[in-house]
């Protein structure tokens, strides 16, 4: 004998009661069709917004604010509040009736009370308002199949809930989805990351099979943030899955406005990324996995929580540039507060919010974390909020790291399992909240360790602080020989670079076809009338000649050298342009009044620079060498020719 087990109903046993027997409006038989405006009898809450009218879209959804006929599914970044039990192209007008009705009365008030709490007990719920919408049997584009679900608005005037009812479900629809999403998509579910559609008629989060159930009332954003999402002016990025797969370098490259630029560390930054594996960097960082602080690498890291890119499964990143309103005034309280000794007022913050990020082995627990940085343009700071963190099994970095790693701070709990503890910890006593001071120089964060004395205090002379300007004539008190000619003079041109015979006041770096025997440590736009100190001094005794001497016998030991002779030219933290940054290089001329040699020292180089060279040409373009023919700019800072 065989048993066969019939499906005897298109629609669960579940389902709330619905057609025109029922009372349902009936909607427009019309492909891609929406009901009229709907006023609702009470106010629907959505995770802070109250609505008092709503949308019952053909093609398988609800919205608050329009009706929407898109029959391509786009919960997110629609910039609606939406709910949507199965959004596809259902096409009434080919089969199927769509159908609606709101009551404060009767027997779907007491069902809806029942079933509330029975999910939520702990509530003591009566239901004051129900609002039902049921798709049966429409059909999927123009063919003929049958599919049936429902969804269920569910109010007391205080507390609100979503049903979805699910009957059977076609096997050939594509493009769908299903569950809801905020207006700013900072909070959603989409349904179809824990259940194939096809399983939607047997799964549920329940308990009790075809159906899922939400409260919308509540505010799921917890923890000491700053304000972010669409609503707030945020540029927002919504990002699925396959990113994190197959984009392991995705970033978002963004340019700070102004010139105060950002200072961290002895920096001074104008361009930032931001990572969607949770955290950012300037200049753009080569590592697609989270590397434990110190990397002694050429990025500064600033990381609230660098995960691992192959166990998340989605994440909205948001992110804002504030120069003026609230934001500032709560900043400058924050700060103060923390810094009480400081005089400060923010002039500059720019926020970064993680939120609804969802990894392996925990989803559906939103993880959400900030990071917001703050700035008068002199002093600087970072403030890292925490709120939900999922737990998780892979390792994750928190903290920051400088250039070199001169400077870097290290989260206890990073690559340990107690990570996601930062949501109840602080070191300002501010429960979630982390911040640090990243305008101060410590541990030779200029990177100047190579660097001969420089400065007024070393007996330098300093050159004015005038835009295309030079020293005046330097008469030498040795020769320098430069590739066959005798130099008795030089200028030290504040666009860094030197020249024998006269003078150059370009800005535009242009050492070949120049005509003039020309060193250039780094020919840019430099601008000592912003900020930094040019100054040079020629020794010919004393401890400079002896740590000459000592360099020379170290890289050309077959020489057995002896300097007589030293010229020393700095430019100490100048600025490119009109820009606050801070640039540091140095280039010393050695002699024994027959070999002679140029050494170029280089600190903290910028990163906002261009046109530029770095090297040097002899007046005829015969000899030369060009570093930034090998090399970038940017890593002059951590590159030799000497191994030093």
């Amino acid at each position: 004998m065989i048993d066969f087990l019939f499906y005897s109903s298109h629609v669960s046993e579940n389902f709330y009661p619905f057609g025109p027997n029922n009372g349902d409006t009936v909607n427009p038989a019309v492909d891609d069709g929406s009901s009229s405006v709907i006023l609702l009898n009470e106010t629907f809450q959505f995770f802070g917004s109250d609505h008092n009218q709503l949308y019952v879209n053909n093609n398988g959804f609800l919205t608050f604010d329009q009706a929407v006929s898109s029959s391509y599914p786009s919960m997110f970044r629609s910039g609606y509040d939406i709910i949507a039990p199965l959004w596809s192209n259902w096409n009434n007008a080919k089969s199927g009736v769509i159908s609606y009705r709101q009551v404060t009365s009767g027997g779907d008030l007491q069902q809806a009370t029942s079933d509330i709490n029975q999910y939520f007990p702990q509530l003591n719920f009566t239901a004051t308002w129900v609002f039902i919408a049921t798709w049966d049997n429409v059909a999927f584009y123009n063919m003929d199949t049958d599919t049936s679900f429902q969804v269920v608005l569910i109010s007391d005037g205080n507390q609100s809930f979503v049903l979805m009812n699910f009957g059977r479900i076609s096997s050939v629809i594509s493009y769908l989805e299903a569950g809801f999403v905020t207006a700013d998509s900072m909070i959603y579910f989409n349904m179809l990351e824990y259940s194939s559609y096809t399983d939607l008629t047997f799964s549920s989060n329940v308990n009790e099979k075809g159906r899922w159930v939400f409260q919308t009332n509540i505010n799921y954003v917890k923890g000491p943030f700053l304000p972010f999402g669409t609503n707030n002016g945020d540029t927002q990025q919504y990002l699925p899955s396959y990113y994190y797969r197959y984009y392991y370098y995705y970033y978002t490259y963004y340019s700070v406005t102004g010139t105060l630029g950002f200072p961290f560390f002895g920096g001074k930054y104008y361009q930032l990324y931001i990572y969607p594996k949770g955290y950012l960097t300037f200049p753009w960082s080569v590592y697609a996995t989270p590397v434990q602080f110190p990397i002694y690498s050429r990025n500064n890291y600033i990381a609230p929580f660098w995960m691992l890119a192959d166990y998340i499964q989605s994440a909205v990143v948001s992110y804002r540039q504030v120069t003026s309103g609230s934001v500032l005034e709560q900043a400058t309280s924050d700060i103060l507060k923390y810094f009480p000794e400081l005089n400060f007022t923010a002039t500059w913050v720019f926020i970064v919010t993680w939120n609804w990020m969802e990894y392996y082995p925990t989803m559906g627990n939103n993880t959400i974390f900030q990071v917001v940085l703050v700035s008068d343009g002199h002093l600087s700071f970072i403030m890292m909020n925490y709120g939900n963190l999922a737990p998780k099994t892979q390792s994750v970095q928190v903290g920051y790291d400088t250039f070199n790693s001169t400077n870097y701070f290290s989260m206890p709990e990073s690559f340990q399992s107690n990570i996601t503890t930062l949501s109840f910890t602080s070191n300002v006593n501010v429960t979630g909240r982390w911040v640090f001071r990243t305008d101060s120089c410590p541990n030779n964060c200029l990177l100047q360790e190579n660097f001969y004395p420089f400065g007024p205090n070393n007996g330098d002379t300093v050159n004015p602080a005038a835009d295309d300007e030079s020293s005046s004539v330097i008469l030498l008190n040795e020769t320098f020989q430069f590739f066959g000619s005798v130099h008795n003079q030089l200028y030290v041109n504040n666009y860094g670079f030197l020249t024998f015979d006269q003078p150059v006041s370009s800005s535009y770096s242009s050492m070949f076809g120049s005509g003039y025997d020309t060193i250039a440590p780094l020919w840019s736009y430099w601008n000592t009338t912003k900020s930094g100190v040019i100054s040079y001094r020629q020794v010919t005794s004393g401890s400079d000649l002896q740590q000459a001497t000592s360099d020379i016998n170290q890289y050309f030991p077959q020489l057995n050298f002896t300097a007589t002779w030293v010229f020393i030219a700095t430019w100490d933290s100048v600025a490119y342009g009109n820009m606050d940054t801070e640039t540091s290089f140095q280039v010393v001329l050695i002699s024994n009044g027959n070999f002679s040699f140029v050494l170029l020292n280089y600190g903290r180089i910028s990163s906002v620079i261009s046109n530029m060279q770095a090297g040097f040409v002899t007046a005829d373009s015969m000899i030369y060498f060009s570093i930034l023919d090998q090399i970038s700019y940017t890593d002059l800072t951590f590159s030799s020719n000497i191994n030093d």
